[in-house]
């Protein structure tokens, strides 16, 4: 991979890159930036970023990268793709954050390599259909308009997902798509009722600004969780209950959740936790079993 000169087109500036941030390549290829692709040979170019009001189609040249691994479109006026047959054979990542998308057609045979997708900050209504060859592992829906989930192919590998601040009406499918589903995050759901469903591979989920939450999973459903945010969530005590059922967690994030008291003895008995945060909760004094625990941080 050293051998590979790789091509950044900045445009009009390229914040953060993606979940994955680069990683795993070298300080000499994340760093070679070039803002023109003059006296560049097409297969030498491996990573490739663009923005700007002025885009308003993908630029046909992109479909000649034959080892393009990772795009970033961002910041533009595109407001409708389509992703052809046979397109970016060697593309992992494909950003397309901070658009105007309303539609986004993948066809059968593109991006046979891709894992990682970002779409937060557009316009979706509803979730692409994926080509059933893809092998999907991070999906980034943040701030969209979707109201339906789905399963579908295309998603089987899914590791990671992003439904942030999307007015869902179905939010437990998430658990649903995949069985290596390791993250799973919501922000600013309407209501959630955390289904009764094997996540073997569950090990973050985080559920934040949530109105009504209901917990139906037991630790048997969810036996890697380890961390767990419900922070500004609301719900009842058979579901704090139920959430401080799981011994093995090592982060819980309890702040804002209105609780005047919490349970007490079930939480001591969390012999695994290290951080346990209940910071802006009427709940007056802080029980003195909770400032005996063990814990590496304790907010309140």
């Amino acid at each position: 991979m050293n051998r590979l000169v790789v091509v950044l087109l900045l445009l009009h500036g390229v914040g953060a890159y993606s979940q994955r941030e680069i990683t795993g390549y070298s300080d000499e290829i994340r760093n070679k930036v070039h803002t023109t692709l003059e006296n560049v040979k097409p297969q030498e170019v491996f990573i490739y970023s663009i923005s700007g009001p002025y885009v308003r189609e993908i630029p046909e040249e992109l479909y000649k990268l034959p080892n393009l691994a990772y795009l970033r479109i961002t910041n533009t006026n595109l407001r409708s793709i389509t992703i052809p047959a046979g397109a970016f054979p060697a593309l992992t990542t494909l950003d397309l954050r901070n658009n105007k998308l309303s539609q986004i057609t993948f066809e059968e045979g593109s991006a046979r390599l891709i894992e990682e997708l970002i779409l937060q900050y557009n316009e979706l209504r509803e979730v692409p259909k994926f080509p059933s060859h893809w092998k999907l592992q991070d999906l980034d829906l943040r701030y969209n308009k979707i109201s339906e989930l789905y399963a579908q192919t295309g998603l089987e590998s899914l590791e990671k997902i992003y439904l942030d601040a999307n007015p869902l009406e179905n939010p437990e499918v998430a658990f649903l798509l995949s069985p290596y589903i390791k993250l799973i995050s919501f922000y600013d759901v309407q209501a959630l009722n955390v289904p009764s469903h094997a996540c073997p591979k569950l090990k973050y989920l985080i559920i934040s600004n949530c109105r009504e939450l209901k917990w139906a999973a037991s630790p048997e459903d969810f036996p890697s969780l380890r961390e767990l945010d419900l922070i500004f969530s609301r719900f009842d005590r058979a579901t704090l209950d139920a959430v401080c059922s799981f011994k093995k967690l090592s982060y819980l994030n309890l702040d804002h959740c209105d609780l005047d008291a919490v349970p007490v003895e079930k939480i001591v008995a969390m012999k695994k936790l290290q951080t346990l945060s209940l910071i802006g909760n009427p709940m007056h004094p802080i029980p003195k079993e909770l400032l005996g625990m063990k814990l590496k941080k304790f907010n309140y």
